[in-house]
């Protein structure tokens, strides 16, 4: 019994992590890695079932499948709430170059980044929180990651026509900063280094 929880939930997280954080190009792309979800979803609660009923001494055991079971339908929620509607990532100059931010952008980001500040995480829309921490899953090399796990350390703006596309620096609460940087130039626009996470660009919709 102990070794099917454990390959169970191993093939569990291994399902989340590289099916479930990595955002799909279409609707029946994420519509199928949905209902893989599910069916491991099944499988644990049918697990948990039998565990309760013929083990219920083991309370650990019974504990540690409940909160995956948790875990995974909150994953499946969220997926079924976001749609397609992943963010695409860039760095600043990546950005800058497709012309997705303006100079004038770079020089608002820059000048929080260079005054140590940022804006109130709080501005940040929930939503838009939980997006932009699936997306930067696929950058952590952990089976047994979640979306708590990924930090957000600085919020520099929201920009666009339509106010979709966000700056952000994140870290990973167990392996250190996603990304390092150090002094930038772009287009005359200064970013002066610090041993920290990188202010990446997030963009919802995005098409070339």
């Amino acid at each position: 019994m102990t070794k099917r929880i454990t390959s169970l939930i191993l093939v569990t997280l291994l399902v989340v992590s590289l099916f479930a954080f990595v955002g799909c190009s279409n609707t029946d792309e994420m519509q199928q890695k949905i209902e893989d979800l599910q069916i491991v979803l099944q499988q644990q609660t049918e697990l948990l079932r039998e565990l309760q009923n013929t083990n219920a001494s083991n309370l650990t055991q019974i504990a540690n499948l409940t909160e995956e079971i948790a875990k995974l339908q909150d994953q499946i929620d969220t997926m079924e709430k976001m749609g397609i509607e992943w963010f695409e990532t860039f760095t600043m100059e990546e950005a800058y170059e497709k012309g997705i931010i303006t100079k004038e952008n770079l020089q608002s980001i820059a000048d929080l980044h260079n005054s140590y500040t940022s804006l109130p995480l709080s501005e940040l829309d929930a939503d838009v929180v939980k997006r932009i921490k699936i997306t930067n899953l696929y950058k952590i090399n952990e089976a047994i990651a979640t979306i708590d796990d990924v930090i957000l350390e600085g919020f520099y703006g929201v920009f666009g026509g339509d106010q979709s596309v966000y700056a952000v620096c994140t870290s990973y609460r167990y392996g250190g900063y996603l990304d390092d940087m150090m002094d930038l130039d772009i287009d005359g626009v200064i970013f002066y280094g610090y041993s920290g996470p990188a202010i990446a660009i997030y963009v919802a919709n995005y098409t070339i």
